[in-house]
């Protein structure tokens, strides 16, 4: 379930329960709250009380969101917090103006988070403190951003209106203007004021900003990608979403390699799930169903890592509509680890891949585990995977998973090591209706 709110994102409520958790929700499990502010309101709960929500856990998540309203609870025991009381799950991009910071009791990760303080060196679990003053000239608005002010934000401020950022686009977007390293810090919500010119790295990324990540160049509509920062630059670009109309507007993106690219060094398909310091996430490109063409032009993209088994649906990209195509890319030196669904190159593919390679290492807690493709009604043409592929529970392949019905594996081999359940050289699970034609793979007899 998801609870998004759509418009200018603010609500306003009461909510006294002496006998129970007090909150918009009383426990966010197994949903995601996003872009919702609760104002002028009264919450106050026996033993969790949340302006969101009382409880965050069971896989809940919370992102985007606000609190400015009273909390309490009904005893000094109780845990109040202004976006929740108590969170063993995830919450992100939240700034609380009410008492109780933004969570009272935490055992999972609170990132970007912001609340109201006299001091700021007050911070507590992950969260922190932000004055008056900050909260009103655009600092703590432009900070929820990602430190951001293109098409991407949520956040937005008029400064000398606006006391606290709000989640309605009819509000301006707030700018910095700034050195790269951070010095003269101003926030405005002048267009016409922009960073100064970044100090990027070799590859691709800021030296003081690393979520920033450079533009590639554009050439007849096609983004030529040719380093790291700019591999990192069009999966944001892809992923953006577009809450105002609820829509990803690019998905459909051209884009090839110039060059072999190089995230992370050091042995990233061989490190069984640790990660060494230094090395970044990756996050797949999803953009729901991704329907441009991305070439990589015989080049090979190495280092890529991610490893978190809440998530499903992994891979270089994560969704390939029908009219997507992936070709003429490799992959080396990878790790990916999700919950299910996780392939090399795509995770859920209705469209075209074709001459593309794996030779990383992939891998679920459960099930649905490909080199190239874990779920496919697309084609599958002139491809192989090498590398090591696991299933902790069930059902892998060395091509793909599972191929469903009108999917079409053509040309393609395995010769990497496949581990778990229910496992296959070629692809485990094949529809009444799927092709496989002229596949092999290595076997010791």
């Amino acid at each position: 379930m998801h609870f998004h709110e759509n418009g200018v994102g603010m609500l306003i409520y009461s909510c006294n329960d002496k006998n129970n958790d007090a909150g918009l929700f009383a426990r966010a499990g197994h949903i995601r709250i996003s872009n919702v502010g609760v104002i002028n309101s009264y919450i106050k709960g026996k033993e969790n009380a949340g302006g969101i929500t009382a409880k965050n856990d069971s896989y809940g998540s919370i992102r985007n969101c606000y609190s400015i309203c009273t909390v309490s609870g009904y005893d000094d025991n109780a845990k109040v917090g202004g976006i929740c009381g108590s969170s063993s799950y995830e919450i992100e991009n939240c700034y609380s103006v009410s008492n109780g910071g933004v969570c009272s009791a935490n055992s999972a990760t609170i990132g970007n988070c912001y609340y109201l303080s006299d001091s700021e060196t007050d911070d507590i679990d992950g969260t922190t403190a932000k004055t008056a003053e900050q909260f009103k000239n655009g600092e703590v608005c432009y900070l929820l951003n990602g430190g951001k002010s293109d098409e991407t934000v949520a956040f937005y401020q008029t400064i000398g209106e606006d006391d606290y950022p709000v989640l309605d686009s009819t509000h301006k977007v707030v700018y910095a203007d700034t050195d790269c390293d951070g010095s003269a810090l101003n926030y405005t919500n002048g267009s016409d004021v922009s960073q100064s010119d970044h100090d990027w790295d070799d590859n691709g990324f800021c030296k003081n900003y690393p979520t920033h990540y450079q533009k590639p160049k554009e050439v007849n509509g096609v983004y030529q990608i040719a380093n790291a920062g700019q591999l990192y630059w069009f999966a944001a670009y892809v992923n953006t979403y577009d809450y105002d109309n609820a829509t990803y507007p690019n998905v459909a993106a051209n884009a090839v390699l110039t060059a072999d690219i190089t995230v992370n060094e050091g042995d990233v398909a061989g490190c069984d799930g640790t990660k060494t310091e230094g090395w970044r996430d990756w996050t797949p490109i999803i953009g729901i169903h991704y329907m441009g063409t991305f070439d990589g032009q015989g080049h090979v993209i190495r280092g890529l890592y991610f490893n978190d088994t809440r998530v499903g649906n992994i891979g270089l990209f994560s969704n390939l509509n029908k009219e997507g195509k992936i070709q003429n890319v490799g992959l080396e030196n990878s790790y990916f680890r999700g919950v299910a669904y996780v392939g090399g190159i795509c995770a859920y593919s209705n469209g075209t891949i074709e001459n593309c390679y794996n030779a990383g290492t992939i891998t679920a807690e459960y099930d649905y585990v490909g080199g190239l493709v874990a779920n496919n009604f697309g084609s599958i043409v002139n491809c192989y995977n090498t590398g090591n592929i696991t299933a902790d529970k069930d059902t892998g392949g060395g091509v793909a998973a599972w191929n469903n019905s009108g999917g079409t594996i053509k040309n393609c081999y395995n010769s990497g090591t496949l581990t778990g359940g229910s496992m296959n050289g070629v692809v485990q699970i094949n529809d009444k209706d799927g092709t496989v034609e002229n596949c092999y793979y290595l076997s010791d007899s």
